[in-house]
């Protein structure tokens, strides 16, 4: 099985790159190919709303129009059996900062 793992932060060692690190360590313990994407080496955009997606019988229907870094990675999303997401919480943060919590 293969996991890919995307880190959402801007830091790539720090508290979200570690935790994921850390789930790579535990699929790949059980036999699974893991990789790691630091989206923010990434050149991209997010949706622009353009629809070329969901146009039927379009070029582009059922995949994104936009040709960028994350189109070879979406391709290859179809082929695995998981994907983990990690974002890093800067509001949660702040406030318990501001709360002196």
């Amino acid at each position: 099985m293969k996991i890919i793992v995307f880190n959402g932060s801007p830091r790539k060692a720090w508290n979200t790159a570690t935790l994921l690190n850390k789930a790579l360590e535990g699929a790949a313990s059980q036999g699974a190919e893991t990789e790691l994407i630091q989206l923010y080496d990434l050149n991209y955009k997010g949706c622009k709303s353009c629809f070329d997606c969901k146009m039927k019988n379009g070029k582009s229907y059922g995949k994104c129009a936009e040709n960028d870094d994350l189109t070879p990675i979406l391709g290859r999303i179809e082929e695995v059996g998981g994907i983990i997401l990690g974002s890093p919480i800067y509001l949660v943060y702040c406030l318990i900062n501001k709360l002196h919590i």
